[in-house]
């Protein structure tokens, strides 16, 4: 709490709510647990803009998730797969940025407007991911959380070119049950166009509940749901998703953090694939284990190692893959 107190008056309103919210997480008397609650009120009340910069270097086994088989079945004659349709290593560069500014308009009401960008860039330029997203809308402030809601738009180009636009409105909240327990909420109506692909357009609707349990000052659990209903065209494009989430998140004294997570979910397609002629299922399972040390920092920039584990297994094989990957890079919230 004295730690969460000295970033409050600093300014650093991130990370003095990270530890007034683990501190609630113990057995506080009521009246300290109140003036905690007091200073989580003041930071909602007065943050009114964020930066955070990030680059990472990823090695991954098969970064554009393609298939390990070199043979695919079509109405039962097989069909042998080159070498650009099968699974290869490579090396990215993820850098990312985004800001926001929550102008004031009353006492219990703020604007939101924010930005984002993502590039993921190889040595071979096909594999390019780059994303660009927009927001604005309107937040209200409650005694235990806030709920916002407004506009999204976004664009994103895979190899150079032009792939999808997305635009619709979305809606998030979160809440404080209890000391030790919050519950966090988004959603989101997304009209997306493909460029040159008219037959995957349409809506996606998604919901994201995340209820955040502390065990103690040093221990976060989090899990999640993920829904997400995709309608298109093409009724093959379309699809249905459900997966659930659990993080873990442990502080070890002298400042070592390790934190692993684990995801599970479901897509099952609305119609029938023209070309294998069966509808596509597929089960996804994602592990993912991330180290930081809080101690060693330069200039405030917090650098990170991890490790990723994906497998997609489908009826269709084509679209089945696994992927190992590692993460080595920095952070910094302004």
């Amino acid at each position: 709490m004295e730690l969460a107190r000295v970033y409050h008056l600093l300014g650093r309103d991130d990370k003095a709510r990270f530890h007034f919210e683990a501190s609630l997480a113990d057995d506080l008397p009521s009246s300290v647990e109140n003036a905690v609650e007091g200073f989580l009120s003041r930071i909602d009340a007065r943050r009114q803009w964020s930066v955070s910069l990030s680059a990472a270097v990823l090695p991954e086994s098969n970064p554009v998730k393609r298939t390990e088989s070199r043979e695919v079945l079509i109405g039962g004659v097989p069909f042998r797969l080159n070498e650009d349709a099968r699974a290869s290593s490579g090396v990215g560069t993820l850098l990312s940025a985004g800001g926001s500014v929550s102008p004031v308009i009353s006492e219990e009401f703020r604007g939101v407007l924010a930005g984002s960008a993502a590039a993921k860039l190889f040595k071979q330029s096909d594999r390019n991911d780059v994303s660009l997203h927009g927001e604005v809308g309107v937040a209200r402030l409650f005694d235990s959380g806030t709920a916002s809601a407004g506009l999204r738009h976004g664009q994103r180009w895979l190899g150079g070119e032009r792939y999808s636009r997305e635009t619709g409105p979305w809606l998030r909240g979160r809440v404080r049950l209890s000391a030790a327990n919050r519950l966090e909420m988004n959603l989101s109506a997304l009209k997306r166009n493909h460029h040159g692909r008219p037959g995957q357009d349409g809506w996606r609707i998604g919901a994201r509940p995340v209820w955040i349990h502390s065990l103690d000052a040093w221990t976060t659990v989090e899990t999640s749901l993920d829904l997400e209903l995709v309608n298109a065209r093409e009724k093959h494009h379309g699809s249905g998703l459900a997966g659930i989430g659990i993080s873990y998140s442990r502080a070890f004294r002298g400042g070592l953090s390790v934190s692993p997570t684990v995801s599970a979910l479901v897509r099952r397609h609305s119609g029938r694939d023209p070309l294998f002629r069966k509808t596509r299922r597929d089960r996804q399972l994602r592990f993912g284990l991330r180290l930081l040390h809080r101690a060693l920092q330069y200039e405030g920039y917090a650098p990170f190692v991890g490790y990723s584990f994906e497998w997609n297994d489908s009826n269709i094989p084509v679209n089945g893959y696994r992927n190992h990957g590692a993460v080595v890079g920095f952070s910094k919230t302004f």
